[in-house]
């Protein structure tokens, strides 16, 4: 029995799509999730060694992490650039006209790094950052504290600008006010993580909220 030369063709191209799709790279997507443990607002305006206002207007280029021997890992981060709108601690005069900032997620080709604990910084938000330096002392770059609790977005709730970072909440206009307020009531304070190990602290953390059970 012959077949149409409709059906012909439209078994040959799908066959050919079949065998395309086969050939097309896979994507790969590492999955980097940490326990993070509780910091306070109050804490992370104490121990940052800058607290800074900005706009995010280049994603950044992510790169494969190194080992000390240089080889690669397989682990992704992205360097960020912020420039500053304002400085709201006491800082380097040379962190003044940009700040690097690195992220945990990022894409290489057919593989892309994601993460339910560290943040992102997207092109186009405002933000509030409280940042770290490496622990890499030749590195140029800051950590936000906390991962997720030490990046706050400007949002616009009910026609009033506030920054959050979906558990604490500071309006912008009050925000200089609300910074300085804590540092001068809590300079002197001693946090759980100065006599505690992060182990410790994850631990009472994880007790606290019943997340063994």
């Amino acid at each position: 029995m012959k077949f149409p030369k409709t059906i012909c063709l439209t078994a040959a191209c799908f066959c050919c799509g079949i065998l395309a799709y086969q050939l097309l790279p896979r994507q790969t997507v590492i999955e980097v999730n940490d326990s993070t443990p509780y910091i306070s607002l109050e804490e992370m305006v104490v121990k940052a060694d800058v607290i800074v206002t900005g706009n995010i207007s280049d994603p950044g280029i992510s790169q494969w992490d190194r080992a000390q021997d240089g080889s690669q890992m397989e682990r992704i981060h992205t360097d960020v650039q912020v420039e500053p709108e304002a400085i709201l601690s006491d800082s380097p005069d040379d962190v003044a006209s940009a700040l690097e900032v690195r992220t945990y997620v990022g894409e290489i080709g057919s593989v892309s790094q994601i993460s339910s604990s560290r943040p992102t910084l997207e092109e186009g938000e405002d933000v509030l950052l409280f940042l770290q330096k490496s622990d890499d002392e030749t590195a140029g770059y800051y950590d936000i504290m906390g991962y997720m609790q030490g990046k706050f977005t400007l949002e616009d709730e009910n026609g009033e600008l506030v920054y959050t970072n979906g558990r604490d909440r500071i309006p912008a206009s009050e925000l200089t006010d609300t910074i300085e307020t804590i540092l001068d009531k809590h300079s002197a304070t001693e946090w759980p993580s100065d006599y505690y190990s992060p182990e410790e602290i994850e631990s009472m953390n994880n007790a606290l909220f019943h997340i063994d059970e």
